[in-house]
């Protein structure tokens, strides 16, 4: 009796243990002190550091800010709750400029990597600035980028679509890249950035962009693919800037066949990677000077460095620039870069008047010739030693 009796007890206690626990509130796991930002904004509006606790403020909508100035002063932190983000759009800005040792933090209430959207500045604001600023475990933002003419979507901590100056700062640990910046995006000052721990590339960007960033001054490290992407505009592949290439911590990645209608450089020390099916061409308009030396050369290889894992270098300028000093272009020949031009790692001249002088220069891994060039278009000087492989069409 005893037994059945202590068994029936225990049942009554296992009821009322249920019950007391489905009456209770849920925990309000809310950060103490912490206030909650609102999801639409229009005028002036300030972010302090209020909350001697931790976590200034919490987010679990895509804000957007459609007007005035968003300002966040330093060591502010915000906490962003899953599908939580910042839409800065139309007439709108974001401020934010912490210092090095009161940096301004916007990072997701989980550590998983792809827990909160991100930043996406939409707006051509003067007024969007990110200083000493870190954003972490973001990376669910989308944004749609026309490469060499059709529409790539890339998903990113930050998405530039329309202007940003950005410095001092840290992205880190996002599930796309860090930075993406499509073709109407415009970068004001890019440097003394750190970005890592990303899922793709640490940037992706228009090649025409280049100019407006110092990337010779950030760190990028421990990202899934680390190179810094570039690519080109429409369905003829246009870089219409001026762009001039300086040495960088990671390659260059071209994404796309990069067609140079403006005068181009390579600064001694860069090393420029070109995908699949990919080509580098200098425009009739345009010129390319490259300027490696003997201890830093100038590399353009391919992604796998493998005879034919690209197109190649067409050169269709007739500019008395086209110098190329202590160049090593690999892995071309995947096919034809133009009317009959053959197979091969470099060409010069293709129904355009074209020349080019080449010192000390190097082409390796080449699907067929080292170096080709027009006898109707092409004039070329060759200084290179090594490079005696040449065709003619």
């Amino acid at each position: 009796m005893k037994i059945i009796r202590t068994k029936k007890n225990l049942f009554i206690f296992l009821l009322i243990s249920l019950f007391l626990s489905a009456c209770r509130k849920e925990v309000d796991r809310t950060p103490l002190g912490a206030k909650k930002l609102d999801c639409l904004v229009s005028g002036n509006i300030t972010l302090t550091n209020h909350n001697p606790n931790g976590v200034d403020y919490i987010c679990d909508c895509d804000v957007e800010i459609s007007s005035g100035v968003y300002t966040i002063e330093k060591n502010v932190t915000i906490e962003f709750s899953n599908g939580g983000g910042i839409r800065v759009t139309n007439s709108g800005a974001l401020s934010a400029n912490g210092t090095a040792a009161e940096p301004i933090i916007m990072r997701g209430s989980s550590v998983s990597q792809n827990y909160w959207l991100g930043i996406s500045f939409e707006s051509n604001s003067t007024n969007n600035e990110l200083n000493h600023f870190q954003i972490l475990n973001a990376g669910m933002r989308a944004i749609g980028v026309e490469v060499a003419g059709g529409t790539n979507i890339q998903d990113a901590a930050i998405a530039v679509s329309g202007r940003l100056k950005m410095s001092n700062s840290t992205i880190s640990k996002s599930a796309g890249s860090g930075l993406v910046v499509n073709e109407t995006g415009k970068l004001f000052g890019f440097s003394s950035n750190t970005i890592q721990q990303c899922n793709n590339f640490p940037v992706f960007m228009y090649a025409g962009q280049l100019n407006n960033t110092a990337f010779n001054t950030c760190s990028f490290s421990a990202n899934t693919k680390n190179y810094i992407g570039i690519y080109s505009v429409s369905s003829n592949a246009e870089v219409a800037e001026t762009v001039n290439f300086v040495e960088t911590s990671i390659p260059y990645f071209g994404l796309s066949t990069l067609s140079f209608q403006a005068p181009a450089t390579m600064a001694s020390g860069v090393h420029l990677t070109m995908s699949e099916n990919s080509a580098f061409i200098v425009h009739p308009s345009s010129s390319l000077k490259i300027n490696g030396t003997a201890v830093k050369p100038v590399q353009i290889s391919g992604e796998n460095a493998v005879a034919g894992s690209w197109r190649g270098m067409l050169v269709r300028s007739n500019s008395t620039n086209n110098v190329f000093n202590y160049l090593i272009i690999s892995d071309g020949g995947q096919a034809e870069l133009g009317f009959g031009t053959g197979i091969t790692n470099l060409a010069v001249g293709e129904l355009a008047k074209a020349q080019l002088t080449l010192n000390n220069c190097e082409s390796i891994r080449s699907a067929g010739c080292q170096l080709s060039h027009s006898t109707a278009d092409g004039t070329i000087v060759n200084n290179s030693s090594n490079i005696t492989n040449v065709c003619t069409y």
